[in-house]
């Protein structure tokens, strides 16, 4: 497929390859993994998905009704997840009610104007203080819709006016992808969160994804090879996986899921 490109060198166009790998996903995991590969081009780092089965218009439901895809950090997503602060954000309470794109700009905005009621203007600060300052979000929400769904973009390392220069350049066609995401993510089965793994077995995934043999993570780890292999094989069993490469990649799309549902 021939795509046009823009000054910076990037696809002004969709890129058929993606849209197909991401309209094939037969899983939440595999479509997760496909727009965060997809998104990643635009130096957007962290994404995070969220859908909530409104009590009524305009009103956020039980968090038991609700799941969350992201890879923010454990610490923020413990805030945004435990402690539902997505209830009281003003971006959030924005995209629940609206179709389209909003720029962070507008819960800041609202914050400085001193325009926000005491609970958004606490969520507000405190995401701002966490560094939550820069991103866009995409509300898939038409009017008097019952199930609230949102794709948020993030860049810890850049600024809101960096933000924006992206998104006046490939804005549409970051919604338009988001778009398909958004569509194929309603047509799968709602992910669940698996069983924990031990403290171990993370460790030792998390060095087999930096490519280290057992032998080597039995070095690091001062233990023997043949107990790096036990985890390893509880590791998989726990996720449910044939493969040690399986459950690196699932232990990572564990850690993205948050869901009340078991």
């Amino acid at each position: 497929m021939s795509l046009k490109r823009g000054v910076d060198g990037r696809s002004q166009n969709l890129d058929r390859a993606a849209v197909d790998k991401l309209v094939a996903a037969r899983s939440a995991a595999d479509a997760w993994l496909c727009i965060r590969e997809i998104l990643s081009v635009y130096n957007f780092d962290h994404l995070l998905y969220g859908t909530n089965r409104l009590r009524s218009v305009g009103v956020f439901g039980k968090r038991s009704d609700s799941f969350f895809l992201s890879d923010l950090p454990e610490r923020m997503m413990t805030s945004l997840w435990e402690e539902e602060l997505y209830r009281s954000a003003p971006i959030s309470i924005w995209a629940m009610q609206n179709e389209g794109a909003m720029s962070f700009r507008y819960g800041s905005d609202l914050f400085h104007q001193g325009d926000l009621p005491e609970d958004q203007h606490q969520t507000q600060k405190t995401l701002m203080e966490a560094g939550v300052t820069s991103g866009y979000i995409i509300g898939f929400n038409p009017p008097n819709t019952t199930v609230a769904t949102a794709l948020t973009l993030m860049n810890f390392g850049q600024t809101q006016e960096q933000a924006d220069d992206i998104w006046d350049k490939h804005g549409e066609i970051i919604t338009s992808y988001a778009s398909i995401f958004n569509l194929r993510m309603a047509s799968l089965p709602i992910p669940i969160q698996k069983a924990g793994l031990t403290n171990r077995q993370r460790e030792v995934l998390h060095w087999v994804a930096h490519g280290k043999t057992s032998a080597e993570i039995a070095t690091i780890l001062g233990l023997s090879s043949a107990t790096i292999e036990k985890h390893l094989r509880q590791a998989r069993e726990t996720l449910g996986v044939a493969t040690t490469t399986q459950a690196v990649l699932f232990a990572q799309i564990n850690s993205h899921i948050f869901t009340a549902r078991q």
